[in-house]
Protein backbone atom coordinates (compact mmCIF):
# COMPACT_ATOMS: atom_id res chain seq x y z
CA UNK A 1 0.00 0.00 0.00
CA UNK A 2 1.32 3.44 -0.90
CA UNK A 3 0.46 6.56 1.09
CA UNK A 4 1.34 10.09 0.07
CA UNK A 5 1.37 12.99 2.49
CA UNK A 6 -0.13 16.02 0.75
CA UNK A 7 0.93 18.17 3.73
CA UNK A 8 4.52 17.00 3.56
CA UNK A 9 6.45 16.54 6.79
CA UNK A 10 3.95 18.73 8.66
CA UNK A 11 1.55 15.78 8.84
CA UNK A 12 1.59 14.33 12.36
CA UNK A 13 0.92 10.77 11.15
CA UNK A 14 4.10 10.95 9.11
CA UNK A 15 6.13 12.20 12.06
CA UNK A 16 4.73 9.35 14.15
CA UNK A 17 5.88 6.82 11.53
CA UNK A 18 9.41 8.15 11.83
CA UNK A 19 9.35 7.28 15.53
CA UNK A 20 7.58 3.93 15.23
CA UNK A 21 7.09 2.33 11.79
CA UNK A 22 4.68 -0.35 13.06
CA UNK A 23 1.17 0.27 11.77
CA UNK A 24 -2.28 -1.29 11.90
CA UNK A 25 -4.76 -0.74 9.10
CA UNK A 26 -8.09 -2.03 7.86
CA UNK A 27 -8.38 -3.59 4.41
CA UNK A 28 -11.46 -5.42 3.20
CA UNK A 29 -12.81 -5.64 6.73
CA UNK A 30 -9.61 -7.21 8.08
CA UNK A 31 -7.42 -5.49 10.64
CA UNK A 32 -3.82 -6.02 9.56
CA UNK A 33 -0.44 -5.17 11.00
CA UNK A 34 2.44 -3.93 8.93
CA UNK A 35 5.59 -1.91 8.70
CA UNK A 36 5.83 1.50 7.12
CA UNK A 37 8.85 2.68 5.18
CA UNK A 38 9.25 6.34 4.25
CA UNK A 39 10.70 6.62 0.77
CA UNK A 40 12.50 9.86 0.02
CA UNK A 41 14.50 8.93 -3.08
CA UNK A 42 12.75 10.57 -6.06
CA UNK A 43 13.77 7.88 -8.53
CA UNK A 44 12.31 5.18 -6.30
CA UNK A 45 9.10 7.19 -5.75
CA UNK A 46 8.65 7.71 -9.49
CA UNK A 47 9.23 4.00 -10.16
CA UNK A 48 6.67 2.95 -7.54
CA UNK A 49 3.87 5.18 -8.82
CA UNK A 50 4.67 4.28 -12.43
CA UNK A 51 4.51 0.56 -11.67
CA UNK A 52 1.30 0.81 -9.65
CA UNK A 53 -0.49 4.11 -10.37
CA UNK A 54 -3.45 5.00 -8.25
CA UNK A 55 -6.57 6.49 -9.71
CA UNK A 56 -8.76 9.23 -8.34
CA UNK A 57 -12.15 8.13 -7.10
CA UNK A 58 -14.75 8.10 -9.84
CA UNK A 59 -18.43 7.21 -9.55
CA UNK A 60 -18.64 5.18 -12.75
CA UNK A 61 -16.89 2.05 -13.93
CA UNK A 62 -16.40 3.46 -17.42
CA UNK A 63 -14.40 6.40 -15.99
CA UNK A 64 -11.97 3.97 -14.35
CA UNK A 65 -11.79 1.95 -17.56
CA UNK A 66 -10.76 5.06 -19.51
CA UNK A 67 -8.21 6.07 -16.85
CA UNK A 68 -6.65 2.61 -16.84
CA UNK A 69 -6.38 2.36 -20.63
CA UNK A 70 -6.44 5.52 -22.72
CA UNK A 71 -5.23 7.99 -20.12
CA UNK A 72 -2.83 5.73 -18.22
CA UNK A 73 0.36 7.20 -19.78
CA UNK A 74 -0.82 10.74 -19.00
CA UNK A 75 -1.83 9.77 -15.47
CA UNK A 76 1.53 8.11 -14.80
CA UNK A 77 3.33 11.19 -16.14
CA UNK A 78 1.38 13.48 -13.81
CA UNK A 79 1.78 11.18 -10.79
CA UNK A 80 5.53 10.91 -11.26
CA UNK A 81 5.84 14.70 -11.14
CA UNK A 82 3.28 15.16 -8.35
CA UNK A 83 4.94 12.69 -5.97
CA UNK A 84 8.47 14.15 -6.15
CA UNK A 85 8.16 16.90 -3.50
CA UNK A 86 5.96 14.80 -1.20
CA UNK A 87 6.90 12.06 1.26
CA UNK A 88 5.83 8.62 0.05
CA UNK A 89 5.18 5.81 2.51
CA UNK A 90 5.11 2.15 1.53
CA UNK A 91 3.28 -0.10 3.99
CA UNK A 92 4.00 -3.80 3.82
CA UNK A 93 1.68 -6.17 5.68
CA UNK A 94 3.30 -8.56 8.12
CA UNK A 95 2.38 -12.17 8.45
CA UNK A 96 0.35 -12.86 11.57
CA UNK A 97 3.17 -14.82 13.21
CA UNK A 98 5.60 -11.90 12.69
CA UNK A 99 3.13 -9.41 14.15
CA UNK A 100 2.41 -11.67 17.13
CA UNK A 101 6.13 -12.17 17.80
CA UNK A 102 6.71 -8.42 17.87
CA UNK A 103 3.87 -7.97 20.35
CA UNK A 104 5.15 -10.83 22.53
CA UNK A 105 2.13 -13.02 21.85
CA UNK A 106 2.16 -16.72 21.28
CA UNK A 107 -0.20 -18.62 19.05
Amino acid sequence: MLLISTYGWRAHWLRNLREDPRVRFTAGGWILSGRAEVIEDNAQKRALVAADPFFPAAPFVWVHAILRTLFRPLLVFVLRRWVEPRPLVRVRPELRSEADARCGRER
